[in-house]
């Protein structure tokens, strides 16, 4: 019999390319797993109404992008109390005191700082950088000098990750200042020369510690000041194989009693 889950968050309807990149490298290698996807709950959509398809699945995996810092969706934790749930591409950062965390099968986070918090809690993560990085995404022909891509915290200088054709229009500057993560991950994907500054959690910064890249800083100013060159190639590539381990051990995870526990 296939191996079945529910996926909780699913960011691909969000209009964030970032999003649509990620969802479909989950989609991508659940299926070279050959597991079967019961069902796709979606962002800011409630878990609660899907408890009888849920209680038909091996595992539920909740997409944690972007969603459960600052006490944000707490739902998206309390299911590992009620069913065999796995936590992946999360950043745990200004969360609550929490018992749920203690209760997953599988935790990867993207980068240590994360790591570190979900200990705090209780919790053993694993950091497993973003799923953007199993894409290999063309480099757009160069026909700009800079992009300046906005931050969460100052939302209105720069490309937006909502904005139509945003890797065409970051792709085709030779160089990026990016306040999103995704952004920075897209440069590194690329060798791309950029540089980073903060948004509303410390994913980029912990990401870029985490890969002995120093072109993060405190503030759009002094970023773009500081545009550099990173090869980003041994992380990538590690990247690649923690994503592929990580997928293969959710898996495993998953062989456990079907449906909720009691």
């Amino acid at each position: 019999m296939p191996f079945k889950v529910v996926i909780l968050n699913d960011t691909s309807i969000s209009g964030h390319f970032g999003g649509k990149l990620v969802m479909n490298a989950l989609y991508r290698e659940l299926g070279l797993r050959d597991v079967e996807v019961l069902q796709r709950v979606q962002v800011r959509e409630p878990w609660e109404g899907y408890k009888k398809i849920m209680d038909k699945a091996d595992l539920i995996i909740v997409n944690g992008e972007g969603s459960i810092h600052h006490g944000s969706r707490m739902e998206l934790l309390e299911v590992a109390e009620y069913y065999p749930s796995a936590l992946i591409n999360a950043v745990y950062q200004e969360v609550p005191s929490n018992k749920w965390v203690k209760d997953f099968k599988y935790i990867a986070v993207r980068e240590s700082l994360s790591q570190e918090k979900v200990a705090e809690h209780g919790g053993i993560a694993t950091v497993v950088p973003d799923l953007l990085f199993t894409h290999n995404i063309p480099r757009p022909e160069i026909t700009e000098d800079l992009c300046l891509v906005d931050s969460c915290v100052s939302r209105g200088t720069g490309l937006k990750p909502t904005e139509a054709n945003f890797i065409r229009k970051m792709g085709s500057a030779a160089k990026v200042c990016t306040g999103r993560f995704h952004g920075a991950c897209l440069a590194m994907l690329w060798g791309m020369p950029f540089s980073a500054y903060p948004s509303n959690t410390h994913k980029t910064k912990g990401m870029l510690m985490d890969a002995g890249c120093n072109l993060y800083f405190d503030t759009q100013e002094e970023a773009l000041d500081n545009i550099g060159e990173f090869d980003a190639t041994t992380y990538i590539s590690n990247a690649r194989k923690a994503i592929s381990d990580m997928f293969n051990q959710v898996v495993e995870c998953g062989k456990a009693p079907t449906g909720a526990i009691s």
